[in-house]
């Protein structure tokens, strides 16, 4: 991903934009970020960007997938939300190892295949 965000930095600092914003809903994309960032400095020194990760600006401490602090900023910005589709889950392992939530929500429709 750094690589990406380097060639979309240089390329937009070769039009002019010197001043870009990099808006990330994922904590981990930071880091990518910042690398591209420094890789791009060394061919656009006069590159000003930043990295803004909305949930952690919006002053979210702790924030998870499709929590009520994640839905809450969807619905603000009219994101479609499908408060019928909620349920809560008591995970019997850790959450890192669970595959897919229609393992645990068997009454629901297949999810969609890519075609």
């Amino acid at each position: 991903m750094s690589l990406v965000i380097h060639d979309i930095a240089v390329i937009f600092c070769q039009q002019g934009f010197k001043k870009q914003i990099y808006l990330s809903g994922h904590g981990a994309n930071k880091l990518a970020c910042e690398l591209g960032f420094y890789k791009a400095w060394e061919s656009t020194p006069d590159l000003k960007p930043v990295y803004w990760n909305y949930w952690s600006e919006a002053g979210f401490t702790k924030i998870h997938h499709a929590d009520k602090g994640e839905t809450e900023i969807a619905m603000a910005i009219s994101s479609t939300v499908y408060m019928d589709r909620a349920r809560d889950y008591t995970f019997e392992k850790p959450w890192h190892l669970v595959n897919s939530r229609y393992q645990y929500q068997p009454e629901t429709e297949d999810p969609p295949r890519a075609s």
